[in-house]
């Protein structure tokens, strides 16, 4: 079977536009959550959260003039003046991944690009149709094209010339891992070299804000006053996930081709499965996300024991936070007392199509250094969490292999298996 590897990682996120600076910033304990910049409508319940955009989008885009080819830079320069908002950060985050590659060996021909996300450009819609209401003529004549979530693939292929297939594969909050699944795929059995595998920032609306409102699901009031402890995995006071903006891109390749380009690996990807809980309501279930975790350890042919360390998927939410425990038990029994994990949306908040590229970015660079973050905001442990979350501060530890899970609205269960890569 095709070993398949990271070769290069991006991120944008509130807290660091680097892996090398999300890194930095969680082992600091460096809230991502503040007061939302933009989304003040009257009513809307939701005040805070992760919020990148005043992000200076241009100023990034410019430092990489020099790191990219004359053509891709050229083509990407033209794009950008016209995408919306969201849109520019998807093609920026996958050149920032590109910049770090020897773009001159990438045969365009035998590369894929691969979206993970759904329903990304909630609020430019809104946006069109406010514009819409006051004076149709005045709408983005692109909006046709620029609000469906191909496009964010598809900027990406023009940009760099891609060749190979395009995909965008939704699964709400799991679509990180879903779209690893569908990159293995394309690589072990469609004759494609490497996978530009991108989630974009998830562009919120205010009203998708206040729904989740309204059903329980986010922070509403109760941490304005100190955004920062808002986002509390674990702890009993919990009320919520907190929304985020960020994006992610890893570059997965077959070792033969990156060893070729003369691309260092990063990770081994071994795995990435998904199972469902045959539900549309966010009620998720131990018998579907145990599923998948078993699931995935088999086609990584990977024992429960050989695991030392979970990232966890780790909303905030009570239901949310309890069933993914009690999978893990289910599935790593004694052993779990052994191992470690921790919760990035305790800094970083929940960046929802995003959250598991997004995470994975900062997981690969916690096991490479060997160092862990610490699951911030938990000051009441819930009673029920009788494992290492990494609870009181960060930890130095060696991981062989590791699991990131990352669960979604409509019952969608999905997790990856990864490997510590060694020569």
């Amino acid at each position: 079977m095709e070993v398949v590897v990271a070769t290069a990682t991006s991120v944008l996120s509130p807290i660091g536009d680097t892996p090398e600076a999300l890194f930095e910033s969680l082992m600091a304990g460096r809230s991502a959550i503040g007061p939302w910049a933009k989304l003040h409508v009257p009513g809307l319940y939701s005040k805070i959260g992760g919020d990148l955009t005043a992000y200076a989008v241009q100023e990034a885009f410019d430092s990489l003039e020099s790191l990219l080819p004359a053509d891709v830079w050229m083509r990407s320069s033209k794009l950008m003046k016209r995408l919306p908002w969201s849109t520019r950060l998807t093609l920026l985050v996958a050149l920032k991944s590109l910049a770090r590659l020897n773009a001159e060996e990438i045969d365009w021909g035998r590369t894929s690009v691969i979206v993970g996300s759904s329903d990304i450009s909630m609020n430019y819609d809104v946006e069109m149709l406010r514009e819409f209401s006051a004076e149709p003529a005045f709408i983005d004549p692109l909006y046709a094209i620029h609000c469906l979530d191909t496009d964010h693939a598809a900027v990406i292929a023009e940009a760099f010339g891609i060749l190979g297939s395009l995909h965008v594969v939704g699964g709400a909050c799991a679509s990180g891992n879903l779209a690893l699944k569908q990159a293995l795929d394309e690589i072990r059995h469609h004759e494609i070299d490497r996978v530009f595998v991108v989630s974009p920032v998830f562009d919120y609306s205010p009203l998708y804000l206040h729904s989740l409102a309204l059903v329980g699901a986010i922070v509403t009031d109760r941490y304005d006053g100190e955004p920062r402890l808002a986002s509390r995995p674990f702890d009993r006071d919990r009320c919520g996930f907190v929304p985020t903006h960020a994006a992610g891109c890893i570059v997965l390749e077959s070792l033969r081709v990156a060893e070729a380009c003369g691309h260092s690996p990063k990770m081994e990807l071994l795995a990435a499965e998904s199972t469902s809980d045959a539900t549309h309501m966010p009620v998720p279930s131990v018998i579907g996300q145990k599923a998948c975790l078993l699931k995935t350890l088999k086609a990584a042919r990977v024992e429960p024991e050989q695991i030392q360390y979970v990232s966890l998927h780790a909303t905030s939410t009570e239901l949310g936070d309890l069933t993914e425990a009690r999978s893990l038990r289910e599935v790593f029994g004694k052993n779990l007392g052994r191992m470690k994990t921790n919760a990035a949306k305790s800094l970083l908040g929940h960046a929802c199509g995003a959250s598991a590229l997004v995470e994975l970015t900062g997981v690969i660079e916690q096991v490479r250094h060997g160092h862990f973050h610490a699951s911030a905001n938990i000051e009441n442990l819930d009673a029920e969490i009788d494992f290492d979350v990494l609870a009181t501060g960060p930890a130095k530890f060696e991981v062989e292999h590791f699991v990131k899970n990352s669960f979604g609205f409509g019952g969608i269960n999905s997790c990856s298996v990864w490997k510590r890569w060694s020569q």
